[in-house]
């Protein structure tokens, strides 16, 4: 799914508009831009105080904290609240602190989290000696613990170190089996971050299509989840493939989605990146002047953050920038500064970029001698970097882990038709289960209402027996009233032999 980009196209006009805008109307319009960058600075500011208020409040708290769990977790609390204001050292301070009380208490989870982040410090500020080292002790722990969540995001993060080393191959095999986790466990955000990583890596090997597919798919995620950070952080990044797949307008529009939210968020780092990729359009346009401007102010805010990487990146850009404009002393200025963190932080494509542009500027001025060197310099890093090996290793590794995804596929289709099968079966052994019972609740029944028949007849029969006496006993009562009534009529004369004698009685008296 596609940002739905027609939601800045307004943004975007007055934008355009106002580079476009005649010199007499830029002013007015400048006023309105520089009291926007005001609220957007006091909109900063206020939440700088809030997240103050949290850091004083929570080291308030760890002065009276006990030395347990709880304090490491107070202590793990801080390193983060500090690194998202941009304060290393004070925040690698703290996680420190966390990490060592956390292995005086054996209290792996906190030892973990605490070097974690320390890693991610050491990964900022361009040391990535350190970053690797902390990620590998960090995979350690929770390989101990078992904490798949862990373990994915430790190969993730040594993943990123990888790329920023142009170890392209290792971080591809990195990332693959962080995705490989993610996936059996459904961490919707490890699993966005880590398409949106692959994305970066995908571009890194001119694989625009692929990388776009990757960015696509950390966005979708990232929306589903209202992670607006993550959302701003999509939109730039497909706003770079758009501006090298030549779709300016919509890179330019997806860019200034992206720095709406990155305003709102306060997210200094993420306004940085905007400039820097405003620099690289206008630069790919031939507007140096606008390029340079654009680059500029992102070195500012790289400083402000302490960001030696993205400053190293400026200083390249700008040395780039300034050589149309034939600033060469400037150019030549900028290219070294970026060489000397290049190599101070081991990274072969800082390496490479700024030897090259070295060796334009002086080719530019006649410095044959140096511009060789220079030259000599950028082969060995790129050949170091797009070595047929890791071409092949790349390639190796992409089609081991289609093959592997193919294959859980076809294991994860078999497994459900076994599921399926398995809880047909279960079904067909609940209904027979069923109907035995039934069936053996109806025999009950029936041999039940067989006793009650049976017990029913039985008593019927006495019954009739009964009857049978007592109508007999009924006949002989009767018999004997008739017998002792035909006896009484034998014995005693009649009413009628009665009153004839009395008849004749009377007759005789008169």
């Amino acid at each position: 799914m596609s940002p739905d980009i027609s939601k800045f196209a307004d943004a975007s006009k007055t934008f355009l508009k106002f580079m476009n805008t005649p010199a007499k109307r830029k002013t007015a319009n400048a006023l309105r831009l520089k009291r926007f960058f005001f609220l957007f600075i006091l909109g900063i500011s206020v939440c700088g105080y809030s997240q103050q208020k949290e850091i004083d409040s929570l080291k308030q708290t760890l002065q009276h904290a006990k030395a347990d769990t709880n304090a490491v977790k107070s202590l793990y609390l801080l390193s983060i609240k500090l690194f998202n204001t941009n304060n290393y050292d004070s925040s690698c301070y703290y996680a420190t602190s966390s990490k060592k009380l956390a292995e005086k208490l054996s209290y792996l989870i906190g030892a973990g989290k605490a070097i974690n982040i320390i890693g991610v410090i050491s990964l900022k500020q361009g040391n990535f000696k350190d970053a690797i080292q902390n990620y590998k002790a960090a995979l350690e722990i929770w390989e101990k613990l078992g904490n798949k969540q862990g373990i994915a995001m430790a190969y993730g993060n040594i993943g990123l170190v990888l790329y920023n080393q142009g170890n392209y191959p290792e971080s591809l095999k990195n990332h693959l089996a962080c995705l490989k986790i993610q996936l059996t466990i459904d961490d919707k955000r490890g699993l966005a971050a880590t398409y949106s990583n692959l994305g970066l890596l995908y571009r890194k090997l001119e694989n625009l299509p692929e990388a776009l597919k990757n960015y696509v798919k950390a966005l979708e995620i990232r929306e589903a989840l209202n992670d607006q950070p993550g959302i701003a952080t999509s939109y730039s990044n497909m706003g770079n493939i758009l501006n090298k797949q030549g779709r300016i307008e919509e890179a330019i529009k997806t860019h200034q989605a992206a720095l709406k939210i990155m305003e709102k968020l306060g997210d200094k780092a993420g306004i940085a990146g905007f400039y820097n990729n405003m620099g690289i359009i206008y630069e790919g346009q031939q507007n140096y002047k606008l390029a340079a401007e654009n680059h500029l102010t992102s070195l500012k805010l790289r400083k402000e953050l302490n960001d030696r990487q993205g400053i190293e990146t400026s200083y390249i850009n700008l040395s780039e920038t300034y050589i149309p404009l034939k600033k060469y002393k400037e150019a030549e200025a900028y290219a070294k500064k970026a060489l000397q963190i290049a190599n101070e932080i081991e990274e072969l494509e800082g390496i490479r970029d700024a030897n090259g542009v070295l060796s334009e500027i002086y080719s530019a001025l006649g410095k044959d001698g140096e511009a060789l060197k220079s030259y000599k310099a950028y082969i060995l890093a790129r050949d170091s970097l797009n070595n047929d090996e890791n071409v092949q290793k790349t390639v190796r590794l992409e089609m081991n882990y289609e093959f592997e995804k193919k294959e859980a596929a076809t294991r994860l289709e078999a497994d459900k038709k076994e599921a399926i099968s398995a809880a047909e079966r279960k079904k067909q052994r609940i209904v027979l289960i069923l109907i035995s019972c039934v069936l053996g609740l109806v025999l009950i029944f029936a041999v039940f209402v067989y006793r009650s028949f049976l017990q029913k007849q039985k008593a019927n029969k006495v019954i009739t027996k009964q009857k049978e006496l007592i109508e007999l006993k009924q006949k002989e009562i009767l018999d004997s009233i008739h017998y002792a009534k035909r006896i009484q009529t034998a014995l005693i004369p009649s009413e009628k032999f009665i009153d004839k004698c009395l008849d004749t009685l009377n007759k005789q008296k008169s």
